[in-house]
């Protein structure tokens, strides 16, 4: 009997540590993988906030609507979310979340025709955009037409003085031009009296 008991309590054993070994194997809840989006075209304007979706890890680059090009960026969270671009081609702006992490965040944005872009910074929301271009509406459209754009003040002392170049050069050209056709006059002249005097 004490056989039969010692077997029972072996066979119990063994079938509690295989549910244990099964239940430890047993597969967690799939991590959620964020899914990119195509990209796609919002239609800007200056009232609304625009929300912009991204991923850990991933830099998104949004573009601005035709001949606008970045002046100012400012971040709400300036540590967790940063904003680039490059000289040589402003319209572009590069979006990335870094460590910390924050969920989000709002961007301001300020264009060379003072037009104000607001970006509403989502993370990790289950999807991610893969590229964002604005399209202006009608109004901001308009400004961007009649606005001048905004020039730096080194830019605009160096065209100044390219200006003042120019004029500089003009004016020797306008003296050359002068001293050519003065010289001119007197030749005819001289030609003329010859021409005139009695043989």
């Amino acid at each position: 009997m004490n056989q039969y008991k010692a077997l029972s309590l072996l066979f119990l054993s063994l079938a509690a540590a295989t549910v244990t070994s099964a239940e430890q194997q047993k597969p967690g809840p799939a991590k959620q993988q964020s899914k990119f989006d195509d990209p796609r075209v919002i239609r800007a304007t200056e009232r609304t906030a625009m929300p912009i979706y991204l991923c850990r890890n991933q830099g998104l680059e949004v573009t601005l609507p035709k001949h606008e090009l970045l002046r100012i960026f400012s971040v709400g969270d300036p540590v967790n979310w940063q904003g680039s671009t490059v000289a040589e081609d402003r319209r572009d702006i590069g979006l990335r979340a870094t460590e910390p992490l924050t969920s989000e965040t709002i961007a301001n944005i300020t264009s060379d025709h003072d037009n104000h872009y607001v970006f509403h910074l989502l993370l990790d929301q289950g999807h991610c955009d893969s590229h964002v271009t604005l399209e202006a509406d009608a109004e901001l459209e308009q400004k961007i037409e009649t606005v001048q754009p905004w020039v730096s003040p080194e830019k605009y002392n160096a065209a100044l003085q390219a200006a003042e170049e120019l004029v500089d050069l003009v004016g020797l050209l306008v003296v050359v031009e002068e001293a050519v056709h003065g010289a001119t006059t007197v030749h005819h002249g001289v030609e003329q009296g010859v021409h005139a005097s009695p043989m």
